[in-house]
């Protein structure tokens, strides 16, 4: 599935707060993954919940789509 999604957690997981992001979501044994389609970002949330507590979505479009261009963690 794939989405426009705002994120509005703290910076974390190749995920730069406030940012707006093409991702895809993924179930894979318990964890929801997040993607970001356009870099090595990704994340797991233990529960949809959790993923609401982050991310607002579906967003109209994408507007400040960003990451830093080396976070140091991800190889983008």
């Amino acid at each position: 599935m794939k989405i426009v999604a705002k994120f509005i957690g703290r910076t974390s997981c190749g995920f730069v707060s406030n940012g707006t992001y093409e991702i895809k979501m993924k179930f894979k044994d318990k964890w929801i993954w997040i993607y970001d389609l356009h870099s090595a970002a990704r994340c797991p949330y233990s529960n949809i919940n959790k993923v609401a507590e982050n991310w607002r979505m579906p967003v109209e479009k994408i507007t400040n789509t960003f990451l830093p261009e080396s976070n140091g963690i991800w190889k983008d």
